[in-house]
Protein backbone atom coordinates (compact mmCIF):
# COMPACT_ATOMS: atom_id res chain seq x y z
CA UNK A 1 0.00 0.00 0.00
CA UNK A 2 2.80 2.64 -0.27
CA UNK A 3 5.76 2.42 1.49
CA UNK A 4 4.84 5.11 3.69
CA UNK A 5 1.34 4.09 4.79
CA UNK A 6 0.94 1.71 7.96
CA UNK A 7 -1.97 -0.52 8.59
CA UNK A 8 -3.48 0.62 12.24
CA UNK A 9 -6.00 0.00 14.88
CA UNK A 10 -4.09 0.63 17.82
CA UNK A 11 -1.48 2.75 18.00
CA UNK A 12 -1.72 5.87 20.00
CA UNK A 13 -2.97 9.11 19.36
CA UNK A 14 -0.64 12.16 19.65
CA UNK A 15 0.14 12.52 23.48
CA UNK A 16 1.29 15.56 25.31
CA UNK A 17 2.74 15.60 28.91
CA UNK A 18 0.47 17.24 31.07
CA UNK A 19 2.94 19.34 32.70
CA UNK A 20 4.66 20.40 29.71
CA UNK A 21 2.14 21.14 27.58
CA UNK A 22 3.30 22.48 23.66
CA UNK A 23 1.33 25.46 22.50
CA UNK A 24 -0.38 24.76 19.52
CA UNK A 25 -0.61 26.84 16.14
CA UNK A 26 -2.48 26.97 13.42
CA UNK A 27 -3.60 23.56 12.52
CA UNK A 28 -5.67 21.97 9.53
CA UNK A 29 -9.38 21.90 9.75
CA UNK A 30 -10.48 17.88 9.07
CA UNK A 31 -12.22 17.11 6.20
CA UNK A 32 -14.55 14.28 5.61
CA UNK A 33 -15.95 12.49 3.11
CA UNK A 34 -17.35 9.10 1.99
CA UNK A 35 -17.77 7.88 5.88
CA UNK A 36 -14.04 8.80 6.02
CA UNK A 37 -12.57 11.84 8.77
CA UNK A 38 -9.03 12.87 7.42
CA UNK A 39 -7.21 14.65 10.33
CA UNK A 40 -4.04 16.04 10.78
CA UNK A 41 -1.92 15.59 13.93
CA UNK A 42 1.34 16.30 15.38
CA UNK A 43 2.76 13.07 17.39
CA UNK A 44 5.86 12.71 19.60
CA UNK A 45 6.65 10.25 22.18
CA UNK A 46 4.61 11.05 25.61
CA UNK A 47 6.54 12.05 28.58
CA UNK A 48 5.93 11.96 32.39
CA UNK A 49 6.20 14.09 35.68
CA UNK A 50 10.20 15.59 34.82
CA UNK A 51 11.06 13.53 31.84
CA UNK A 52 12.60 16.05 29.57
CA UNK A 53 10.74 16.62 26.10
CA UNK A 54 11.51 14.04 23.38
CA UNK A 55 14.15 16.26 20.56
CA UNK A 56 11.81 15.03 17.52
CA UNK A 57 8.22 15.13 16.89
CA UNK A 58 6.55 13.96 13.47
CA UNK A 59 3.26 15.04 11.19
CA UNK A 60 0.73 12.57 10.65
CA UNK A 61 -1.82 12.44 8.27
CA UNK A 62 -5.02 9.73 9.78
CA UNK A 63 -7.95 8.48 8.25
CA UNK A 64 -10.44 7.81 10.53
CA UNK A 65 -14.04 6.12 10.09
CA UNK A 66 -16.29 9.07 10.74
CA UNK A 67 -19.17 7.25 12.45
CA UNK A 68 -16.85 5.13 15.04
CA UNK A 69 -13.70 7.53 15.12
CA UNK A 70 -11.63 3.56 14.72
CA UNK A 71 -8.66 4.71 13.15
CA UNK A 72 -7.86 3.29 9.63
CA UNK A 73 -4.88 4.45 8.22
CA UNK A 74 -1.98 6.95 9.39
CA UNK A 75 1.25 7.81 7.38
CA UNK A 76 4.04 10.14 8.40
CA UNK A 77 4.98 13.51 6.37
CA UNK A 78 7.60 15.24 7.82
CA UNK A 79 9.90 14.82 10.86
CA UNK A 80 10.76 18.46 13.30
CA UNK A 81 13.94 17.98 15.11
CA UNK A 82 14.30 20.62 17.96
CA UNK A 83 16.84 23.18 19.06
CA UNK A 84 17.04 22.96 22.32
CA UNK A 85 18.48 26.30 22.83
CA UNK A 86 15.23 27.63 21.09
CA UNK A 87 11.40 28.35 22.07
CA UNK A 88 9.79 24.88 21.14
CA UNK A 89 6.57 26.03 20.27
CA UNK A 90 7.91 28.81 17.74
CA UNK A 91 9.63 25.98 15.97
CA UNK A 92 6.50 23.55 15.41
CA UNK A 93 5.47 23.05 12.03
CA UNK A 94 2.09 22.43 11.59
CA UNK A 95 0.02 21.08 8.60
CA UNK A 96 -2.25 23.97 8.48
CA UNK A 97 -4.35 22.81 5.67
CA UNK A 98 -6.08 19.66 4.23
CA UNK A 99 -8.30 19.85 0.93
CA UNK A 100 -9.43 17.08 -1.38
CA UNK A 101 -9.37 16.00 -5.23
CA UNK A 102 -12.73 13.94 -5.41
CA UNK A 103 -11.44 13.45 -9.11
CA UNK A 104 -7.79 12.95 -8.83
CA UNK A 105 -8.84 10.71 -5.39
CA UNK A 106 -6.20 12.83 -3.73
CA UNK A 107 -5.43 14.28 -0.08
CA UNK A 108 -3.41 17.34 -0.51
CA UNK A 109 -1.78 19.16 3.04
CA UNK A 110 0.01 22.26 3.11
CA UNK A 111 2.30 23.29 5.52
CA UNK A 112 2.17 27.26 5.59
CA UNK A 113 5.62 27.78 6.97
CA UNK A 114 7.51 25.70 4.80
CA UNK A 115 5.33 26.13 1.98
CA UNK A 116 5.02 22.46 1.27
CA UNK A 117 2.52 20.69 -0.10
CA UNK A 118 1.78 16.57 0.21
CA UNK A 119 -0.03 14.41 -2.25
CA UNK A 120 -1.43 11.61 -0.63
CA UNK A 121 -3.65 8.67 -2.22
CA UNK A 122 -7.14 8.79 -0.35
CA UNK A 123 -7.12 5.14 -0.05
CA UNK A 124 -4.04 4.24 1.36
CA UNK A 125 -2.79 7.91 2.55
CA UNK A 126 0.77 6.92 1.05
CA UNK A 127 2.56 9.91 0.03
CA UNK A 128 3.15 10.21 -3.60
CA UNK A 129 4.62 13.77 -3.92
CA UNK A 130 6.06 16.63 -1.81
CA UNK A 131 7.44 19.62 -2.77
CA UNK A 132 8.12 22.79 -1.65
CA UNK A 133 6.58 25.90 -3.73
CA UNK A 134 8.73 29.09 -2.66
CA UNK A 135 6.64 32.18 -1.74
CA UNK A 136 8.20 35.43 0.50
CA UNK A 137 7.16 36.67 3.09
CA UNK A 138 6.78 35.55 6.94
CA UNK A 139 6.42 32.19 8.59
CA UNK A 140 2.49 32.69 8.84
CA UNK A 141 2.02 34.12 5.97
CA UNK A 142 2.53 31.66 3.25
CA UNK A 143 -0.59 29.48 1.63
CA UNK A 144 -3.67 29.95 3.99
CA UNK A 145 -5.82 28.24 1.48
CA UNK A 146 -6.17 25.44 -0.66
CA UNK A 147 -8.53 23.91 -2.99
CA UNK A 148 -8.82 21.28 -6.06
CA UNK A 149 -10.65 23.55 -9.02
CA UNK A 150 -12.99 20.83 -10.55
CA UNK A 151 -13.49 23.64 -13.45
CA UNK A 152 -10.17 22.95 -14.85
CA UNK A 153 -8.70 20.15 -12.95
CA UNK A 154 -6.27 22.34 -11.14
CA UNK A 155 -4.91 22.56 -6.98
CA UNK A 156 -5.41 26.58 -5.99
CA UNK A 157 -3.17 27.97 -3.74
CA UNK A 158 -3.98 31.46 -2.67
CA UNK A 159 -1.85 33.59 -0.23
CA UNK A 160 -3.74 35.50 2.98
CA UNK A 161 -2.87 38.81 2.03
CA UNK A 162 -0.63 41.53 1.01
CA UNK A 163 -1.25 41.06 -1.67
CA UNK A 164 -4.05 37.59 -1.93
CA UNK A 165 -2.01 35.87 -5.05
CA UNK A 166 -3.63 32.68 -6.60
CA UNK A 167 -1.30 29.86 -8.20
CA UNK A 168 -2.80 27.22 -10.11
CA UNK A 169 -1.29 24.13 -10.07
CA UNK A 170 -1.54 21.20 -12.87
CA UNK A 171 -1.09 17.31 -11.74
CA UNK A 172 2.62 17.21 -11.81
CA UNK A 173 2.25 20.06 -8.94
CA UNK A 174 3.74 22.62 -11.83
CA UNK A 175 2.33 26.36 -11.85
CA UNK A 176 0.68 26.68 -14.74
CA UNK A 177 -1.24 30.35 -13.92
CA UNK A 178 -0.54 32.80 -11.23
CA UNK A 179 -3.08 35.76 -10.28
CA UNK A 180 -3.75 38.93 -8.08
CA UNK A 181 -6.84 38.67 -6.79
CA UNK A 182 -9.09 41.53 -5.66
CA UNK A 183 -7.09 44.57 -4.15
CA UNK A 184 -10.13 45.29 -2.30
CA UNK A 185 -10.34 42.32 -0.26
CA UNK A 186 -8.07 42.57 2.62
CA UNK A 187 -8.22 38.87 2.98
CA UNK A 188 -8.91 35.35 2.08
CA UNK A 189 -8.75 32.75 4.86
CA UNK A 190 -10.46 29.52 3.08
CA UNK A 191 -11.42 28.35 -0.34
CA UNK A 192 -14.10 25.60 -1.63
CA UNK A 193 -15.20 24.26 -5.24
CA UNK A 194 -18.98 23.54 -5.10
CA UNK A 195 -21.15 23.63 -7.48
CA UNK A 196 -18.99 24.70 -10.59
CA UNK A 197 -17.76 27.56 -8.64
CA UNK A 198 -14.68 28.79 -6.26
CA UNK A 199 -15.92 29.70 -3.09
CA UNK A 200 -13.82 32.15 -1.01
CA UNK A 201 -13.68 33.81 2.53
CA UNK A 202 -12.60 36.71 3.99
CA UNK A 203 -12.34 36.98 7.49
CA UNK A 204 -11.50 40.43 7.96
CA UNK A 205 -13.40 41.92 5.25
CA UNK A 206 -16.32 38.94 7.25
CA UNK A 207 -17.37 38.32 3.16
CA UNK A 208 -17.89 35.09 1.55
CA UNK A 209 -17.84 35.42 -1.87
CA UNK A 210 -18.84 33.55 -4.90
CA UNK A 211 -16.34 33.40 -7.97
CA UNK A 212 -15.78 32.63 -11.38
CA UNK A 213 -13.69 29.35 -11.36
CA UNK A 214 -11.24 30.38 -14.39
CA UNK A 215 -10.58 34.20 -13.81
CA UNK A 216 -11.42 34.11 -9.66
CA UNK A 217 -13.99 37.10 -10.78
CA UNK A 218 -16.10 37.96 -7.88
CA UNK A 219 -19.61 37.23 -9.41
CA UNK A 220 -21.46 37.34 -6.04
CA UNK A 221 -20.46 38.59 -2.08
CA UNK A 222 -22.76 38.22 1.10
Amino acid sequence: HGRNAIRLRSQPRAVVSPQKKREGGPRAKPVIHDGVRYEAILWAEPTYGSDPLPDTSSAFVVAMDAGTGAELWRTKLYDIRYDPDMERDKQEVYVERLSLSLTRSKLIAVDETQRRVIWCDTATLAVERSLTIPYGGGRNKGYESVAWNGANDRMVLITERDPVLIRELDGDMRITNELMFDPSVRDISSALFHDGLMWLLSDEDRTLMRCDPHTYAVLDSW
